[in-house]
């Protein structure tokens, strides 16, 4: 796909992230952590996140977050930047 298709394809889609850079947030497996970056889709996470190839494909549970839907990095306490779909993630207290 060309830069012009993608962004075409992603101006079909605009939305508002429901999280905020900073947020303070809980991902599936209970840890904690702060929003790092924001992407508007899995796409975009491959190309701004270090993501193995296969990451996706290789995991033992499907995410709740489709790969359409924003992507996060999640720098968690202590253990360092994760990614983590928007609908697998759950705000805290601050």
């Amino acid at each position: 796909m060309t830069n012009t298709e993608r962004c075409n394809q992603l101006a079909t889609r605009i939305r508002a992230p429901k999280f905020k850079l900073g947020e303070l947030v809980r991902d599936p497996h209970a840890q904690v952590g702060r929003i790092d970056a924001i992407f508007a889709d899995y796409q975009a996470a491959l190309d701004g996140f270090h993501v193995p190839k296969g990451w996706y494909e290789g995991l033992a549970k499907r995410p709740k977050t489709s790969k359409e839907g924003c992507w996060y990095a999640v720098v968690l306490i202590p253990e360092g930047a994760v990614l983590v779909g928007e609908d697998d993630l759950e705000p805290t207290a601050s």
